[in-house]
């Protein structure tokens, strides 16, 4: 996919019951994207602790694979969660600009 998008979107909630099916989708569509990965997180229902492990997950996964990664449209409650841990300074949250293509459910 282009710049000018989302390759993926993170959409409902972060769950033990989801946690493994939602992370092998990300990395797959992480591991299909361009250099630059751009993720909608405003279809997420609601920010957890589950949440934000995966988005670090989903960083690493870029990060190791020589990718930028960024995340838009984080509800509010993620974004507390995300400053709480200390790792605003780590995941690059962007305001939701954009269409996403792909939804990760």
């Amino acid at each position: 996919m282009s710049d000018a998008g989302f390759d993926f979107r993170l959409e409902g909630s972060v769950t033990f019951a989801n946690l493994l099916a939602l992370r092998g989708a990300g990395e797959a569509a992480i591991a299909a994207a361009g250099d630059r990965v751009r993720v909608d997180l405003s279809p997420l229902e609601a920010g957890n602790s589950l949440a934000v492990a995966l988005l670090m997950t989903w960083f690493r996964t870029a990060e190791h694979a020589g990718k930028s990664v960024s995340f838009a449209g984080a509800p509010d409650d993620l974004e507390r969660i995300i400053g709480l841990y200390g790792v605003d300074d780590v995941l690059p949250l962007a305001a939701a600009d954009r269409r996403p293509q792909e939804a990760v459910k």
